[in-house]
């Protein structure tokens, strides 16, 4: 992972607080073309082309609309089949009604080429439409992911590309606003890559031309149908979804274990990165650390919900890994990788096994689990925290830290306590988890805010069960006030799709996997704060925004419209709402807080 410097930290942090506070407004800049269209008439719209394509005769206008057909506002509407985009068809400057009329004739037109069950129909109405920098970074920076789209005139037409094929095709976040700074730190849209999209788009629509003019933002209402054919209002690339129940989390978090159980290769391997749109493997090197999470995710799964055969998948994920490990330090195990041992990687796979162990009661991993907890024991350093790193050649690294691993070392070590009743596990657990309770955050920065601290209060939780000291259930309640601050409430953002998500700023689309170990630390925190009388209440209720928010970027049967091979990718949980790649560990921290949490939120 690179680390920037402190002066690149600045740079960021600067550029970033700068653009959130003088583009808060933009999105709101904007002038209505039909001000008083409802939501309601938008989706009826959508259900009204549907019906002019089943039946024998154009049906009339719904009654709904008939105050809304001298409306003049551009439509877009996107015919989609198999997953494949299959026609583009865009109405603009005439009354609504006539413009529907224009668009069912286009479609009955087609019916012979178009019909079949794999058919979704989506439409784009323009809302509002607003001025944006011709040009530049102020133009880069202009656009709210997902939630913007772009036109520009292209042979005398204006031609409207809406926020879904922003995200089909990756547009946004193209734009690095640092250069020569780290390339993945991107944000915006690209003027150069916009304009070529406009071009495709203009051409699909029969306008041919070269150049692109007078570009401007567009807001627009989005439906798409589902695999019910129901219209369903698009946010982003979520369906909204009705209020979550306690059922519908259960079944998310099966839907993710099935995802997880066919990514599982025969070789005991993970189908690791997955682009469902783009219907794409995403080719990156195999993470053990992520298989072993994951790994652990199964089991935890399979044992609360009862399912062996998930956790029968762990198993066979775990005798992969055990294949990895290399001999340690003093006849100890460690997951070794490019000839070193690392704190983190090596706690993950005892995590696992002891999760495994719990839900199976199986012993063939025994052997291997104890030697990798003399390999975890063999790193604590005096204080309590742990050194990171370990060499065959060289020993122990006594200068290098990474992110997470003392926590995930006293995690691991109190659920192998727990598995196998060893005190030796639980007196260095409880040594590590008295110094990240104490003298880990005991400085004066330690007063205003924690960091990525989840896998802590995992850790805290774990140790309290057996060692209830006050102290741990404080630290982890610190940690869940924290997150629940960092996340957005439902009416704390201006964009209901990102109510539960947790950004830094609205101008940034909230990511599925910082969300889920957010989750993960609230459970904890509401569980140990529950204990010690501590005030959980909103964190409870962030926790709830949480949930919706995660089965927002879930993919469900609903979801496919634009998915080839939707078996692949339905119970994956999309990177965010704007990226549509599907990794395990999202997955894997999603469903874990929610399994864990799901009945302490008081769902129906």
């Amino acid at each position: 992972m690179k680390i920037p410097g402190v002066a690149q930290l600045g740079a960021v942090s600067a550029l970033v607080l700068l653009t959130a506070w003088l583009l808060a407004p933009i999105p709101f800049l904007m002038e209505p073309t039909a001000e008083n269209l409802s939501v309601e008439q938008a989706g009826s719209a959508l259900g009204y082309l549907r019906r002019s394509f089943v039946e024998d005769e154009l049906p009339t206008l719904p009654r709904d609309l008939a105050s809304a057909g001298d409306y003049r506002l551009p439509l877009v509407m996107t015919v989609w089949k198999g997953g494949a985009r299959r026609r583009v068809w865009q109405v603009d400057d005439r009354p609504m009604r006539e413009a529907l009329e224009i668009l069912a004739g286009k479609l009955r037109a087609d019916k012979r080429d178009l019909d079949g069950p794999s058919l979704r129909l989506q439409l784009d109405l323009v809302m509002a439409t607003g001025w944006v920098p011709q040009g530049g970074t102020l133009f880069s920076l202009s656009f709210v992911e997902g939630h913007t789209g772009v036109s520009g005139i292209v042979d005398g037409r204006r031609v409207y590309l809406p926020p879904t094929e922003f995200i089909r095709q990756r547009k946004y976040g193209s734009f690095q606003p640092l250069p020569g700074y780290d390339a993945r730190f991107r944000v915006g849209v690209d003027i150069d890559r916009i304009s070529r999209t406009i071009l495709h788009q203009a051409a699909v629509l029969g306008s041919r031309g070269e150049i692109v003019t007078e570009l401007e933002r567009f807001l627009s209402l989005t439906f798409v149908e589902g695999a019910d054919l129901e219209p369903r209002r698009l946010l982003k690339g979520s369906l909204e979804r009705d209020p979550v129940g306690r059922a519908d989390l259960e079944a998310a978090v099966n839907a993710g274990a099935d995802y997880l159980m066919r990514a599982l290769r025969p070789s005991g391997m993970y189908f690791y990165n997955y682009d469902p749109v783009a219907h794409k493997k995403v080719e990156d090197a195999y993470n053990w650390p992520r298989h072993a999470g994951t790994s652990y995710s199964l089991a935890l799964v399979g044992r609360i919900l009862k399912r062996p055969d998930v956790v029968d998948g762990a198993r066979r994920a775990l005798r992969r890994l055990e294949r990895q490990l290399d001999e340690g330090p003093d006849g100890s195990l460690c997951l070794l990788a490019k000839g070193e041992c690392y704190l983190g990687s090596s706690a993950l796979g005892l995590l696992a096994l002891a999760e495994y162990r719990l839900a199976s009661q199986d012993d063939r991993f025994d052997e291997s689990a104890f030697r990798i907890r003399d390999y975890i024991m063999s790193m604590q350093r005096s204080d309590g925290f742990f050194y990171h790193s370990w060499k065959p050649d060289t020993g122990i690294d006594r200068e290098k830290m990474k992110l997470y691993a003392s926590q995930q070392a006293v995690f691991a070590l109190g659920r192998f306590a727990a598995a196998y009743d060893d005190k030796k596990a639980l007196d260095v657990a409880e040594k590590g988890m008295d110094f990240l309770a104490g003298p880990y955050w005991d400085h004066f920065l330690g007063s205003y805010f924690f960091g990525q601290e989840h896998w802590s209060c995992l850790a805290a939780e774990e140790l309290y069960a057996r060692l209830p000291k006050p102290q741990y259930a404080r630290y982890c309640h610190g940690i869940g006030v924290n997150y629940d601050n960092l996340t957005h409430g439902r009416h704390e953002t201006p964009f209901v799709e990102d109510a539960g998500g947790m950004s830094i700023t609205h101008f940034f689309t909230p990511h599925t996997g910082g969300t889920a170990t957010a989750a993960e630390a609230m459970v904890s925190a509401v569980i140990l704060g529950k204990a010690e009388g501590l005030d959980v209440d909103p964190i409870v209720e962030q926790l709830v925004a949480s949930y919706e928010f995660l089965l927002r970027a879930q993919v469900s049967e609903h979801d496919t419209f634009w998915i080839r091979r939707p078996r692949l990718a339905i119970g994956g949980f999309y990177e965010s709402q704007t990226k549509t790649r599907i990794r395990i560990d999202n997955v894997q921290h999603a469903i874990s807080a929610i399994v864990r949490g799901m009945d302490l939120v008081g769902l129906k």
